[in-house]
């Protein structure tokens, strides 16, 4: 797995500070999309779905939060019941351990506002999903700019959780649009961020 160490430490900016984050703890592979070879229909270690008669794409973009590369996903017709389209990493499901906080986010933006989640199903050992998939309140979030915002949500793992995965699920339907880009989960413990003046303008919608 590609990792990126940012030592910890205090960084000034627009006259706030930040703690950064430590890309080490993150425990998803290829987090920042720059293993995406060009023409394939998701980044190396994820998989795109558009299922249930979804039509929408994945494309490797050059518009990206840091790095070459991010990912962009769309859903482009109107919704349907059984539907679903996202990137997420099933093939690639990451360890925890039960009882554990973890952190989940990235960065995303989208020029329509689009509405998306976070989602962080577990599964047994064995891969039996244990019936929750760790959205904050089953919330949906859109963004309240064209540009980069940082977005986080936290779960516990269950007494049975042996393994997680990551999803970013696109909810706009008939044109939704996501740029998607250096996504992670972490402990909670290994995860330290407080925001610059420069906070994300995100709007809860249920």
């Amino acid at each position: 797995m590609k990792r990126i160490l940012l030592i910890a430490g205090l960084i000034f900016c627009l006259g706030g500070f930040s703690l950064a984050i430590d890309w080490s703890a993150n425990l998803l592979l290829n987090h920042d999309f720059e293993d995406y070879p060009d023409g394939v229909p998701s980044p190396t270690d994820w998989r795109f779905f558009a299922v249930g008669g979804a039509v929408g794409t994945c494309t490797r973009v050059t518009d990206a939060f840091s790095g070459i590369y991010a990912a962009h996903i769309t859903w482009d017709n109107p919704w349907a019941g059984g539907m679903d389209s996202a990137l997420d990493n099933i093939d690639n499901k990451y360890s925890v351990t039960p009882g554990v906080t973890y952190v989940a986010g990235g960065y995303f933006k989208s020029s329509n506002s689009s509405v998306f989640r976070i989602k962080t199903p577990t599964f047994t050992g064995s891969g039996t999903w244990l019936g929750s998939d760790h959205t904050d309140g089953s919330a949906y979030w859109k963004t309240g700019t064209a540009d980069f915002q940082f977005h986080t949500v936290e779960f516990t793992a269950e007494p049975t959780a042996a393994q997680g995965q990551a999803t970013f699920q696109l909810v706009t339907t008939g044109g939704g649009i996501l740029t998607i880009d250096k996504v992670f989960v972490m402990t909670k413990a290994s995860y330290d961020y407080v925001e610059t003046a420069a906070s994300p303008s995100w709007t809860l919608y249920e």
